[in-house]
């Protein structure tokens, strides 16, 4: 069974095919450029080069990207997306073009068109499958598993941070496992934009592969429980401190305590993180808090104190830490910080197959 397991961020692509014949330490692994910053770069070029976008293709993370698009404006340039594009930017296209994007009816650029055209995409497995064919491997794969982003539509009037929260809440209600957050491609929730374009493209450029899509913020937490040094038994607080988001989960057994989602940006902007994760372990945070501060939320099983045994820390931004003067250490699943999100995304699949991957056949 050989699982490709893809961690999609803003900074960089996490990459690893996981053969069960094989030890972890042993399987092929990448850190490749995010197509966020990939497609910004792009869209840079153009400005330079003073020319009109037609962006198309698929729906990708935003980010870079979008900050690219704007200043690409700003310039006074104009961009063209189509509607797959344009969810990009943003979920309501209305709000797409009041930032000055036109947004077309087509699917392909008009042939008057007289700029860049730029095709998006946020999966791209034939040139990994190639890379791999020419390093004598099979370029192929039973399982694909991936992680996005994705905050879903929110109705009007509604801040999609909180819908966010509460799909955490509903979903980890039924099943208090970080897993249960993993669908297969057909579970997809319709508002899901960008992972439903994501597993669609992986779906197109494979053949009869398995599709599950993850979301970043949970995934890379999973992973931290894979560390070779902690008990399956442990009660860990896991933290992943991403370039946008930051995630902390207190477990015992595998199972969700609690847990809160912030911006990464608010721990560097004067709010004390020690404060924040003591009062979250003490179960004295809340979702207002959480929220009003500008965070996401507050998802909770329970509210009662409980110390952990561990604290793991993983992400990007992950020094941030080191400020606290907690007892902590760096999650390395495989050997590897890196791979925390390709491996959380492992132990889901082996979860949802009860550890017999012949299953998934």
């Amino acid at each position: 069974m050989r699982i490709l397991a893809i961690d999609i961020g803003v900074g960089t692509t996490d990459g690893m095919l996981i053969d069960s014949e094989k030890n972890l330490e042993n399987c092929i692994k990448f850190v490749l450029p995010s197509p966020a910053q990939i497609h910004a770069a792009a869209v840079a070029r153009a400005t330079r080069a003073r020319k009109d976008l037609y962006i198309f293709g698929d729906t990708v993370g935003g980010g870079p990207f979008a900050r690219a698009i704007k200043r690409h404006i700003a310039a006074g340039l104009k961009v063209t997306m189509t509607p797959q594009a344009a969810f990009s930017i943003r979920n309501d296209l209305s709000e797409v073009q009041a930032l000055g994007i036109n947004v077309a009816e087509h699917e392909y650029p008009p042939s008057h068109f007289d700029g860049c055209f730029l095709w998006i995409q946020e999966v791209r497995l034939l040139p990994i499958f190639d890379f791999l064919k020419k390093t004598g491997e099979r370029g192929e794969a039973d399982i694909i598993a991936l992680a996005v982003q994705d905050h879903g539509i929110s109705p009007k009037g509604i801040s999609n941070r909180i819908t966010r929260i509460d799909r955490f809440r509903c979903l980890l209600s039924k099943d208090p496992r970080l897993e249960s957050l993993m669908y297969s491609i057909d579970e997809i929730p319709g508002d899901f934009i960008r992972m439903r374009s994501a597993a669609e493209r992986a779906k197109m450029e494979t053949s009869g592969a398995k599709i599950f899509v993850m979301d970043t913020s949970p995934v890379a937490a999973l992973g931290c429980l894979a560390d070779p040094q902690i008990h399956e038994d442990d009660c860990i607080l896991a933290v992943n401190f991403g370039n946008g988001h930051s995630l902390a989960v207190l477990m015992d057994h595998g199972r969700v305590i609690r847990g809160f989602e912030a911006h990464t940006k608010q721990f560097e902007n004067g709010i004390a993180l020690r404060e924040y994760l003591d009062d979250f372990v003490a179960g004295q945070l809340t979702n207002e808090r959480v929220f009003g501060d500008g965070g996401h939320g507050l998802f909770s099983v329970s509210q009662q104190p409980q110390e952990p045994d561990q604290i793991l820390v993983t992400g990007p931004r992950r020094t941030l830490i080191e400020t606290t003067g907690l007892n902590f250490r760096y999650a390395t699943p495989a050997g590897d910080v890196m791979m925390t999100g390709p491996i959380g995304l492992y132990r889901a699949i082996t979860s949802r197959f009860s550890g017999d991957l012949s299953l998934a056949r």
